[in-house]
């Protein structure tokens, strides 16, 4: 099937939009437990303007825990450097009813690869998430909670958000 998804992130200032993210692409099915993917990403953040070319596979470990790796080739428009990064989600997700879960899940970022404007470090950021996947329509789902992302910057940053995602 395929991946469609676009986020509006929002800062402090809630009229502004903090960065916006398209990535779309096909994803098979390789078996009950594993999906491969090719996807690509369009981010826009100010006047920054990213291509991200992604390798994904997602895996089902249990019928709580999952997985996805993710392999990034980002290219940011007017610079000359490719950056290389990966993407490891865990994810468990626990029924509390027929149409609401408990969620929990960490994503860890790692640069793979030196470019100026990534600081020359490995480790990029950590987002946690705490919060419910409630089924709303038939179709429409929802996951609302707690996101602590850490970003690893010359000043560390520690951000706290309300976070919906919305899934058809």
């Amino acid at each position: 099937f395929l991946w469609n998804e676009f986020q509006l992130r929002y800062g402090l200032d809630l009229g502004q939009t903090k960065q916006s993210v398209f990535r779309t692409g096909p994803l098979y099915k390789l078996s009950e437990t594993h999906e491969i993917g090719l996807l690509y990403g369009f981010i826009v953040a100010g006047n920054t303007k990213e291509h991200r070319y992604t390798q994904q596979l997602q895996s089902r470990w249990t019928s709580e825990l999952t997985s996805r790796l993710r392999l990034e080739q980002r290219e940011l428009e007017g610079r000359d450097q490719w950056h290389l990064r990966t993407r490891l989600l865990m994810r468990w997700q626990k029924a509390l009813s027929e149409k609401v879960s408990l969620l929990v899940w960490d994503e860890v970022f790692l640069y793979l690869n030196k470019a100026r404007w990534t600081h020359d470090e490995t480790y990029d950021r950590n987002r946690f998430f705490l919060g419910v996947r409630n089924k709303l329509y038939s179709k429409l789902e929802g996951e609302f909670g707690y996101l602590h992302q850490h970003v690893n910057e010359k000043v560390d940053q520690n951000e706290h958000v309300l976070a919906a995602y919305f899934y058809f």
